[in-house]
């Protein structure tokens, strides 16, 4: 049901249910089934709808930042197969990620996106979170 929702219009529950999925995210059986159910892709659209807003306001920018944070977790890989958490983790696969090749690549263009808005750039979490989650879009990408 989690996964539904990242199709609603309200940012209010968009930032909920990605921060929900932060924690699903960070543990290797529901981070599998949300691969399986196409919540990597879901969280690629909500990313972009986030950044077409005209004026980002803090709940957008908000939800960009646990929509990366959840991205992360789904797209990172700690040695020895386990999962990745958002406080940590390095390496990540295609497969394992959910994602396409196109849409990694896309992710990236989007990450980069954001990394060049000065305005989003000044909220506190999003240089690390954006960053963090290129690097290892750019890692998965270059394997």
């Amino acid at each position: 049901a989690l996964v539904l929702l990242l199709d609603h219009s309200s940012t209010e529950v968009l930032y909920s249910v990605c921060g929900t999925l932060i924690n699903f995210s960070a543990d290797l059986a529901h981070k599998q089934e949300l691969v399986s159910l196409a919540a990597p892709g879901r969280l690629v659209d909500v990313l972009e709808r986030c950044l077409a807003c005209e004026e980002p306001g803090e709940m957008e920018v908000g939800t960009l930042s646990v929509v990366c944070k959840a991205l992360f977790n789904l797209c990172a890989d700690e040695p020895g197969g386990k999962s990745g958490s958002a406080g940590g983790g390095a390496e990540g696969t295609a497969g394992a990620s959910g994602l396409s090749g196109e849409q990694l690549e896309a992710l990236a263009t989007v990450l980069q996106g954001v990394q060049e808005c000065e305005e989003l750039m000044a909220h506190a979490e999003v240089p690390q979170v954006t960053t963090r989650l290129l690097s290892v879009v750019q890692r998965i990408i270059s394997h």
